[in-house]
């Protein structure tokens, strides 16, 4: 099996990594810049913290920044947890989706913990559209909430609708982190002529995007990113059919390279027990000029998906190599 692991004398030469940690049925994006060893994390699962904590200490990091996409468990729920462990400077999430929702306990109770005095010194501000930052050599750029449907979202008790998208940039690459943002986010944003083209895309919803007819959907989000890799996160056993078959197929069969944090029966009907890893956390290590590196590289993944029977990331026709990141041993194919 493909271990997670990535040589860190590369990394130190490098300036930036980002990380999309194996947490199971969640979501967690670690962006480190190795110069400043400042790091940024966009959403966190509960009891998956260590995991959070585990690669800041490897890598010899701080954290900088934490930011919350929205309030759904599988996103935020691990949050505070983390910041217990690592000193963050800065707390970003918007928490109007509460104000009418009526099943909203824990997110409550997340709310009341982050009142403490020990958290006095969190710098807390909201995480909407328009909102622009750095860590180092990293630019990162909220395209999602915006005020509007933030307001459409707590009217309607739907916290997707209030999701984060996050754009990475840094050493010439994009990477863009979806949340659980659904097809009426994404049609705003390319409404409003918002430039997305990504190398690497981190599929909205776990590869379960939310669309009807009026909205955007999967053709027209991979249309409009022209990834070269997507990211699924999700858990082996989770029960929510994430991701989708026609999802996974579909990036296949554009020739894109796939990689998964866990495999899913969606994925490989072959599947036998629980959290079975695929790729498992993924580490991309983006050098000045546009240079990727990733871990697990390509032999480690052919090696292991030629394994399979059916497995729905391998297109059904071998084409040419996907561009948009540098050719050669690095370049991100399947």
């Amino acid at each position: 099996m493909p271990g997670s692991s990535v040589s860190f004398d590369v990394a130190e030469e490098a300036n930036v990594e980002v990380l999309f940690l194996n947490v199971g049925q969640g979501d967690a994006t670690l962006v480190v810049d190795h110069s400043t060893k400042e790091a940024l994390l966009i959403d966190c699962p509960g009891g998956r913290e260590h995991v959070v904590e585990q690669a800041l200490n490897e890598r010899g990091c701080k954290l900088a920044i934490a930011l919350i996409t929205h309030w759904d468990l599988d996103h935020f729920g691990g949050i505070v947890g983390v910041l217990d462990q690592c000193e963050a400077k800065t707390l970003r999430f918007n928490h109007e989706t509460l104000l009418a929702h009526g099943n909203q306990g824990r997110v409550i109770a997340t709310l009341r913990r982050l009142r403490d005095r020990r958290y006095n010194h969190i710098e807390f501000s909201d995480a909407r559209q328009g909102l622009v930052g750095t860590i180092g050599a990293v630019r990162f750029e909220l395209l999602a909430p915006s005020y509007r449907q933030l307001l459409h979202a707590v009217s309607s008790f739907d916290r997707n609708l209030a999701s984060g998208v996050v754009l990475l940039d840094a050493n010439g690459t994009r990477v863009l982190v979806g949340g659980d943002a659904d097809g009426r986010v994404w049609s705003r944003i390319l409404s409003e002529g918002t430039q997305i083209r990504s190398d690497v895309l981190k599929w909205p919803h776990h590869g379960a995007m939310r669309h009807t007819e009026r909205h955007a959907d999967d053709q027209k989000l991979l249309q409009a990113v022209e990834p070269s890799l997507v990211i699924f996160s999700a858990g082996s056993d989770n029960r929510y059919g994430h991701p989708l078959p026609a999802t996974v197929r579909l990036v296949a069969q554009h020739e894109i390279g796939v990689m998964c944090t866990q495999v899913t029966e969606r994925c490989h009907s072959g599947l036998h027990g629980p959290n079975t890893p695929c790729a498992g956390t993924v580490s991309l290590i983006l050098s000045p000029g546009g240079r990727v590196t990733r871990s697990p590289d390509s032999p480690q993944l052919e090696s292991l998906i030629n394994g399979w029977s059916r497995p729905l990331c391998r297109p059904a026709t071998v084409g040419p190599a996907p561009t948009g990141i540098t050719a050669g041993e690095d370049a991100l194919v399947n």
